[in-house]
């Protein structure tokens, strides 16, 4: 039997498109830091690639700064600005991603910063008089907040008016982050607002992409510290040798992203409304979490469920379907190990922990996928 993987958001198969280029240019093996041609010749594949993505975003190359994934430039954007501009407030949600969540309570607990966390209803939308009156309040006329909100949630899919949060902390001087990972090549160039934003993060892996590579994009003349000291690579923020043919595959993946965004948004949004029909009309009181039955307030990638089962057998269901070859998940990958629960649901309803899956698709997801995985779904219900 031929597997089904609806875990998109957690990770994408790589396009062949991008193993083609990576393949082609794998024997460039010379450092990108050495001044020989074989140097060179690296380096100006780097370059290349780092042109073809600023020129997606319609930003300048120096805007661009490669990382090893989201992970390191959520990071390592947060704790650059704190660095630079001795950040005395931070403002950001409980439903973030962990390595934003995490790493904003770590440092807000290490430099004594205060850290307000903006409350979210129980579909997970964002109070944003609060956010703003939490700005106003912080309002100095030196930069000292740090606002870290991200596009759409990576487990309920809820899309973010990021235009409008940018435009609160310009007018208050607040430096906003923004974690872009779930919607840089999903959404079209203007509905990412980037220049509304200060620093964006994107991941090579969950555009059809190489795992290992990321990067960051700044706007106005944001200055960051480094977290990697040693050479002077990437502008002298980031140093190590640079990941060359993961750099690459990312440049390659985002450009065929863009070229066929209208064709992927439409397929995907597609599979995402039939599904929800399905699920509808096949199971009887099932319910969805977040916005991510709303292909308007929700990123169409995502569609997080909550099944009618007793409160503990969300686990063993998903267990049940990768035995019949469909893979699907709880929420983030980054919540694996011992209680395998998802931050996110816990905190908007924690009702649904244990009963709440995530389907996440791609442009190679068809409707005979979602066909076979609702009868196996439906057969164990």
């Amino acid at each position: 039997m031929s597997s089904i993987y609806l875990d998109n958001a957690s990770s994408t198969l790589i396009d062949k498109k991008v193993l083609q280029v990576m393949q082609e240019k794998i024997n460039i093996y010379g450092n990108p830091s050495s001044i020989h041609s074989h140097g060179r010749i690296a380096k100006a594949e780097i370059e290349n690639s780092r042109n073809i993505i600023s020129d997606i975003l319609d930003l300048n190359n120096n805007q661009i700064l490669f990382t090893s994934g989201g992970t390191e430039s959520n990071n390592m954007a947060i704790y650059g600005v704190i660095e630079s501009y001795a950040i005395k407030n931070i403002i950001t949600s409980n439903i973030e991603h962990l390595s934003v969540l995490n790493y904003t309570k770590f440092i807000s607990q290490k430099y004594n910063i205060k850290i307000t966390y903006i409350k979210v209803d129980l579909n997970g939308n964002i109070d944003y008089q609060l956010l703003y009156d939490t700005l106003k309040n912080n309002y100095n006329n030196k930069i000292s907040t740090l606002v870290s909100i991200m596009h759409a949630n990576n487990e309920i899919g809820n899309i973010y008016d990021i235009k409008s949060i940018g435009i609160m902390c310009r007018k208050y001087n607040a430096i906003y982050h923004c974690d872009t990972i779930q919607t840089i090549g999903h959404l079209k160039i203007d509905d990412l607002f980037i220049k509304n934003t200060d620093i964006i993060t994107c991941s090579g892996h969950k555009i059809h992409g190489p795992k290992g590579i990321g990067f960051i994009c700044f706007n106005r003349n944001i200055q960051i510290l480094p977290i990697l000291l040693g050479g002077n690579q990437e502008n002298n923020i980031r140093s190590g040798t640079e990941n060359f043919i993961g750099i690459i595959g990312l440049a390659k993946a985002l450009e065929i992203s863009y070229n066929s965004i209208d064709k992927n948004i439409n397929h995907i949004s597609n599979i995402k409304s039939y599904m929800i029909n399905q699920l509808t009309k096949n199971i009887i009181n099932i319910k969805f979490n977040g916005n991510s039955n709303f292909l308007n307030k929700s990123i169409h990638t995502i569609l997080n469920v909550v099944l009618p089962i007793k409160k503990n057998l969300g686990k063993d269901i998903i267990m049940y379907m990768d035995i019949n070859n469909i893979s699907v998940s709880n929420g983030s990958a980054c919540n694996s190990g011992a209680n395998n629960i998802s931050h996110v649901i816990n905190h908007i309803n924690h009702e649904n922990i244990h009963s709440s899956i995530r389907f996440s698709f791609s442009k190679f997801t068809n409707k005979y996928e979602i066909d076979k995985s609702i009868k196996v779904l439906t057969d164990l219900l």
